[in-house]
C-alpha cells in the first residue's frame, strides 16, 4: 500500500480554493502530503488553507497574468505534483462570439495550464483538467470545447518531451458544488441537475470528491502518464 501515500510529498494545486481542486487537496492532505492551494485572492486562499488542515498552505495566483505564475513558482520551488483546475472561459455561439471571448478561453483554458506547467519546477507529474466539450460538443461552447482538446494534445506531447515526468488529463462533465454555476438561482440549479441525473447512466451527476479520488489516484499510479480519463457519469457514450 505505500504506493497509495503521498506522505512527504509536496502537492500544488492551482485553483485548489473551491471545487474538485479544493476536494483533491483535502484527500491529499489526509493522505499526508504538504499542500499548497493557489487562486487569485491569497488572503482566500490563506483562509481556505488554514480551514483544511496543518498540512496546507495558501498563495496568490493569477493564471491570466504570466508574471504572476513566475512569481508564485519561483517562491514556491520544487513540487512533487503539480495539478491546475483553474480556468476561466467565455462561451458563446460560434458567429456570434467575439474574436476576444474566444481568445480569452484559450487564455484561461489552454494558456493557463501551460504556462503553469512551463514555469513550475515539478519533479513527478502534472494534472490537468479539461472537459468532456471536447468530445461532446454543444451550441455555444465551441470555443471552450476546441480549448479543451488543445489542453489533451498538450498533455500527451508533454508526456512524451518531459518523461520520465507523468502528465495526465482528467476530463470532468455536470459536476455539483463549483462556481461555475453560482450565477443560477438554487432552484435552478437543482433542476438542472435533477434533469442531467436522469439521462447518465450513472443516475446522479457527479461530485468534486468524485473527481478528486481520479485526481488522486493519477497521481499516486507510477505508470499512467499521457493519459486521458473521462469522469461524466457516461455522458459521452449517451
Amino acid at each position: 500500500m505505500a504506493m497509495l501515500t503521498l506522505a512527504d510529498q509536496r502537492v500544488c494545486i492551482v485553483g485548489g480554493t473551491a471545487g474538485m481542486g479544493l476536494a483533491l487537496a483535502r484527500i491529499c492532505a489526509e493522505q499526508g502530503a504538504d499542500v499548497v492551494i493557489g487562486g487569485r485572492d491569497g488572503t482566500k486562499a490563506a483562509r481556505i488553507a488554514e480551514e483544511t488542515g496543518p498540512n496546507v498552505t495558501g498563495v496568490a495566483i493569477d493564471v491570466l497574468d504570466a508574471a504572476s505564475v513566475a512569481a508564485c513558482f519561483a517562491e514556491l520551488g520544487p513540487v512533487d505534483h503539480l495539478v491546475v483546475t483553474a480556468a476561466v472561459v467565455r462561451p458563446g455561439p460560434f458567429r456570434g462570439l467575439d474574436d476576444g471571448d474566444a481568445r480569452a478561453t484559450f487564455d484561461g483554458k489552454f494558456w493557463a495550464s501551460y504556462n503553469c506547467a512551463r514555469l513550475a519546477d515539478v519533479r513527478t507529474s502534472i494534472l490537468f483538467f479539461s472537459g468532456n466539450l471536447s468530445s461532446k460538443p454543444a451550441t455555444g461552447m465551441v470555443a471552450v470545447g476546441a480549448a479543451n482538446a488543445a489542453l489533451e494534445g498538450l498533455a500527451r506531447g508533454l508526456a512524451v518531451e518531459l518523461a520520465p515526468l507523468r502528465v495526465n488529463v482528467i476530463s470532468p462533465g455536470l459536476i455539483s458544488g463549483t462556481d461555475a454555476y453560482a450565477g443560477m438561482s438554487g432552484a435552478d440549479r437543482e433542476a438542472m441537475y435533477a434533469a442531467k441525473a436522469a439521462q447518465l447512466p450513472t443516475g446522479r451527476v457527479g461530485s468534486p470528491e468524485d473527481v478528486g479520488a481520479m485526481a488522486f489516484s493519477f497521481m499516486v499510479s507510477k505508470q499512467a502518464t499521457g493519459s486521458l480519463v473521462v469522469v461524466d457519469g457516461g455522458a459521452v457514450i449517451t
